[in-house]
Parts: structure tokens; sequence; C-alpha cells
């Protein structure tokens, strides 16, 4: 008797933890990407059909006429086009689109967030300004990752971009 109940126990918390996290704060799960528009701008749709712009919070990619801007979006493709993602979501920006990180499951199972890997790879910049990273880790995060690109030579830092 004493198994059944704990199994239910363990059952009933376990549900309980996946909807708590379900409801985290700006945490959005189950966003399919169906088009990557630059190396900061995404659009996706979720089960139900609604449909978001998404601009990736934090960080800002180069424009369709800067060097290194299809890298950014060919990079961007490679990573979430086509996929479920979840939007940690920060707001909204002056043009009505979505702030958000993207975060996307690797193969190994963790969540990766494009923002970050777009800075790593040199093909982005931190913000510094009032769309920079808003929690101090995360903040420092990116710069370390853009430091690194910098002091690598990639992309956007002296990289050798083919546009």
């Amino acid at each position: 008797m004493s198994q059944l109940w704990s199994y239910g126990l363990v059952r009933t918390v376990g549900k309980a933890v996946f909807f708590i996290l379900l409801l985290l704060p700006g945490i959005s799960p189950g966003w399919e990407v169906t088009r990557i528009i630059d190396g900061d701008t995404i659009a996706v749709v979720d089960a139900d059909g609604a449909r978001e712009r998404v601009r990736l919070y934090g960080i800002d990619s180069p424009e369709r006429w800067e060097p290194c801007w299809r890298q950014a979006r060919d990079f961007a493709r490679a990573m979430v086009g086509g996929k479920k993602v979840k939007l940690k979501k920060k707001g909204r920006g002056k043009y009505g689109r979505l702030l958000a990180f993207v975060l996307v499951e690797d193969q190994d199972g963790r969540l990766r967030s494009l923002n970050l890997e777009l800075v790593r790879a040199g093909l982005a910049r931190v913000y510094s300004n009032d769309f920079a990273p808003d929690s101090r880790r995360t903040r420092e995060k990116y710069q370390r990752a853009e430091i690194e690109a910098t002091a690598g030579r990639r992309g956007v830092h002296g990289g050798g971009c083919r546009d």
C-alpha cells in the first residue's frame, strides 16, 4: 500500500512541477520557426496557429546592406529553421515585434540560445543600451562571448564574411 501511495505522490508532484515550469514567467513552449528574416528576426507559429515575428532580444546582427548579414541569417536558419523553439519573452519592440531569447534543444537535449550562439560566432553584437540582456549574469555571459569573438576575429569582428 505504501508503494502505491508513494508512486501516486510522485506522479502528482511530477505533474505539478511540469505545470509550474510551463507557467514560469516569460517562457513559452511550442513555437515552430517558419521563416528566418535575418540574423536577429524570425517568424514563428504556435500549435493554435498564432503567428509572431520575433526580434532576438539583447543582440544586433548585421542588416541586409552590412557585411556578414547573409552569414548571420544562414547561421540562424541552420540552428532553428523549421524547428520547435521556446521563447523567453521580454516584451515588444518599437515595431511591434515580440522581443525574446530563442531557445532550441540540441541533440543532447540541452537548451541553447540562438541569441548567444550568434554572438559567439561573431555574427551579432551585444546591446549595451535599454535592449541589453537584463540580468547581470546573462549580460556578462554575452559580453564574454563577444570579447572571445572579437579576439578570434570571427564574423563582424574581422573574420572575412562573404558579402
